[in-house]
């Protein structure tokens, strides 16, 4: 799992998504974009996790050259990109592990469908429905998985805005094939305005949900147990 993030106060967030993973073996590469986090801290809460490395890279570095640099650190085969604010299950890995190995023939996978939280009205509703489980062109860039030999050909363009959009357009003229996997497991949270990089306002995007429920506790909305040889 890879992740590049310039906030702090989702240190824990990215910890615990990483831990909860029952998949194995794993390993959490954390890319900290910015001159101003203290890696020491970082460090320092790694050790209580197994297979944790923490890299600093200047403000200047875009995102996309943080992505190629952690999957350059990166000892196995297969990358899952992780942003920092989302909410991954227990189960996550294991089910894009689960749609590799079923077809052998993808390199990348993902989710289109996504559940969606939004913290300000309590609010998980479905995002973009009735697109899992089939092929398509791209999926949501926080739930990207795909083969590591894609590297040899293709890699995140060096910028901070449509990196994503630019890898899928670039898996697509090499011939790689993008396979969704079902809504479960993975939710997009979307936090109060000022700590989120998204600039859509919340009335917008509760109008795009859909199968709305008000909830406190959204994980067990979304949980999906996935049972692989590689779970704990």
């Amino acid at each position: 799992m890879i992740v590049s993030t310039v906030r702090e106060y989702m240190m824990d967030n990215i910890f615990q998504n990483y831990n909860s993973q029952v998949w194995a073996p794993k390993e959490l590469i954390i890319i900290l974009n910015s001159d101003h986090l203290d890696i020491k801290k970082w460090k320092k809460e790694a050790k209580k996790y197994k297979n944790v490395a923490i890299y600093q890279l200047p403000n200047h570095i875009s995102l996309g050259e943080c992505f190629n640099f952690a999957v350059k650190k990166a000892k196995y085969e297969v990358i899952s990109k992780m942003d920092d604010d989302d909410y991954y299950s227990p189960f996550y890995l294991s089910e894009q592990m689960q749609a590799l190995k079923e077809h052998p023939d993808v390199s990348l996978v993902g989710k289109n469908t996504v559940y969606t939280y939004i913290e300000s009205k309590k609010a998980l509703g479905i995002l973009s429905a009735k697109k899992e489980n089939r092929f398509d062109r791209r999926v949501k860039g926080p739930t990207m998985t795909f083969k590591k030999e894609i590297f040899k050909n293709i890699k995140f363009a060096d910028k901070n805005l449509g990196t994503n959009k630019q890898f899928f357009k670039d898996c697509q003229e090499y011939g790689y094939k993008i396979y969704v996997t079902s809504k479960n497991n993975f939710v997009y949270i979307r936090r109060k305005e000022k700590d989120h990089t998204w600039k859509a306002d919340d009335e917008l995007m509760f109008k795009k949900l859909r199968q709305v429920t008000y909830t406190d506790d959204f994980k067990s909305h979304v949980l999906l147990p996935i049972k692989g040889e590689n779970s704990k």
